[in-house]
């Protein structure tokens, strides 16, 4: 790594940080080491206030731990191809349970990224992304909403096609050569809007769990912002914990 990269472009210095940072670790996994604050500065010769965005973002999405005093730590080194089969696509998660998949798009549109798109996706205000919103049916019930954001110049043309019917993550990989690897996401409860009640058939007072994150090629390089809407009552989720050392 060399101070030049991170000073190539106009992005802002600590995501241009975080990218060279996160394309090390998931290329390398546990191989790779993190740098104490003291010794990025010195290597990129940035302040400790692009640093400390740098790693707060990396742990944030699950890459690091931080710890006070000490070395930010990895906590997993597993192949890439394991996160590979995780970060997989509703119909093949369906086809996996027996379940017929279907989808209804609800919106399908070109926009221009605010600051929380810029922010996670670690591009400029404005630049314009692929907005894509439907909701997601199992056996015919609906299972979820989802919304997905993919810089549109990723995916040029994507317009043409016709997600009611195909599958995003296969036209995603198969004609734009994206293969995602892995996935950060947040998970939390909250309520729904009678919107999004009346769209999966609940009640007001059913919660919905919401997943939101970023998913990313093998390289680092972030490729799609997502937002999951889960029913509270259809929905189960397995979470592995590990304990700090």
């Amino acid at each position: 790594m060399s101070d030049s990269q991170v000073r190539k472009g106009t992005r802002p210095l600590y995501v241009q940080l975080l990218d060279v940072l996160s394309k090390k670790i998931l290329e390398n996994g546990m191989n790779a080491s993190v740098p104490s604050e003291t010794e990025l500065m010195e290597e990129f010769k940035v302040s400790r206030h692009t640093v400390r965005h740098a790693l707060s973002e990396l742990e944030r999405q699950g890459l690091i731990i931080k710890r006070q005093g000490r070395k930010s730590t990895i906590p997993f080194n597993p192949p890439l191809r394991e996160y590979a089969q995780e970060v997989i696509s509703f119909t093949e998660e369906m086809n996996q349970k027996g379940m017929k998949a279907s989808s209804s798009v609800l919106d399908f549109k070109i926009i221009q990224a605010d600051s929380k798109l810029a922010t996670y996706m670690g591009v400029q205000l404005g630049e314009e992304f692929v907005l894509l919103d439907r909701v997601r049916y199992g056996n015919d019930e609906p299972i979820n909403l989802v919304l997905s954001c993919i810089p549109y110049r990723l995916c040029p043309g994507i317009l043409r096609h016709d997600f009611n019917l195909e599958s995003l993550y296969e036209v995603l990989e198969k004609e734009y050569r994206l293969d995602l690897a892995l996935a950060t996401r947040t998970l939390e409860a909250i309520m729904p809007t009678p919107r999004e009640a009346n769209l999966l058939g609940i009640s007001y007072f059913t919660p919905l769990l919401l997943m939101e994150g970023v998913s990313f090629l093998a390289n680092g390089k972030p490729v799609e912002f997502f937002q999951l809407k889960f029913r509270g009552d259809k929905s189960k989720f397995m979470v592995k914990v590990f304990r700090k050392k």
